[in-house]
């Protein structure tokens, strides 16, 4: 989604401040606060137990793993066990999630090998 879609669905809301006390600084953060908590919390919960995941989260799982931002769930495990849970995650949803993402992780490799072309 693009973020005035995002901003007209009440997602974020748009903040301005300046730097320097001239230039103006346009951001976007959540309008809940507790929101980035609160989907942090459902990955973990999908990684760390046995249960099916829901498909906005079972699609987050499998974007995760193919942009590499498994770092960033701060979980104490092994990164190639976590990368192959998140996949298996993924492959638990319904086949539009899985075609979404597959088709992610194809465009970020074309783009990788892009510049030797």
């Amino acid at each position: 989604m693009r973020p005035t879609a995002l901003l007209a669905a009440g997602i974020l809301t748009a903040t301005t401040r300046r730097r320097l006390g001239v230039l103006p600084r346009n951001r976007h953060a959540p309008s809940n606060p507790r929101l980035p908590s609160m989907v942090r919390t459902s990955l973990r919960r999908a990684v760390l137990t046995d249960s099916i995941p829901d498909p906005t989260c079972g699609a987050l799982c499998g974007l995760i793993a193919a942009l590499r931002l498994h770092e960033q769930l701060d979980l104490d495990l092994p990164a190639a066990f976590l990368l192959h849970h998140l996949d298996e995650l993924l492959h638990s949803q319904v086949e539009a999630v899985v075609d979404i993402v597959i088709t992610t992780k194809a465009l970020i490799g074309e783009s990788a090998v892009a510049i030797y072309r």
